[in-house]
């Protein structure tokens, strides 16, 4: 039995195995590429991608070198709906591919959508931070300025105010982000008064604004 062969059996036979199945598939991917079986071979790297190993970045990247630059076009957006319809996080996808508006659009609606998880979605924005920038710059700040808000409204031990000093501090870096953070700075000592390890946290901070 030749080794594609034995390959698509393995896949057909361990199927609920996943791992073992994506394992075939990789194999399967190469091994139709030495025959010479380009077709077939972005196909299983397509379902690879969407369905074995779900937004693999190095298989979407090598997946994009088999197409001309038009016909990826199409072919990324294929990706991308069957990836978006099994609710699979593309943001990594759109990030390789520069597509700032849509990671933009789609990590807001994500941050609008989840309530109650500030601290969660600000180190979600400083994964994508250097792929926005400069272009988001204004909106970027704005957003870790509301987060930041979100998370002061919860009171907890000196942990959790050095946490939000750091977050602060992520802003410095932005035009204007010293001055909101002084602002935060103001306005903390006037509705926080009443936790002085918070207070001691920011005169750290305000050192160095």
């Amino acid at each position: 039995m030749k080794l594609t062969q034995l390959l698509e059996v393995s896949k057909e036979m361990d199927r609920e195995w996943p791992g073992l199945v994506s394992n075939y598939s990789k194999k399967l991917v190469e091994v139709y590429y030495k025959d010479g079986y380009w077709g077939k071979a972005k196909d299983e790297l397509f379902t690879y991608i969407t369905e074995y190993n779900r937004g693999d970045i190095e298989a979407f990247h090598d997946l994009k070198n088999r197409y001309d630059e038009e016909v990826w076009l199409r072919k990324r957006e294929e990706v991308f709906n069957v990836l978006a319809e099994k609710r699979i996080d593309i943001k990594p996808l759109l990030a390789f591919e520069g597509l700032k508006d849509r990671l933009y659009d789609l990590l807001t609606t994500k941050i609008n959508n989840d309530h109650g998880f500030a601290k969660f979605n600000i180190m979600e924005i400083g994964k994508y931070e250097s792929v926005l920038r400069p272009e988001y710059n204004d909106k970027l700040l704005d957003l870790y300025v509301k987060l930041i808000w979100d998370t002061s409204e919860f009171a907890g031990g000196r942990p959790h105010y050095q946490e939000i000093v750091g977050f602060m501090r992520k802003i410095f870096d932005y035009p204007g982000g010293k001055e909101r953070a002084k602002d935060m700075f103001e306005r903390f000592q006037l509705r926080y008064s009443n936790r002085p390890a918070m207070m001691e946290e920011l005169q750290v901070l305000y050192r160095d604004i």
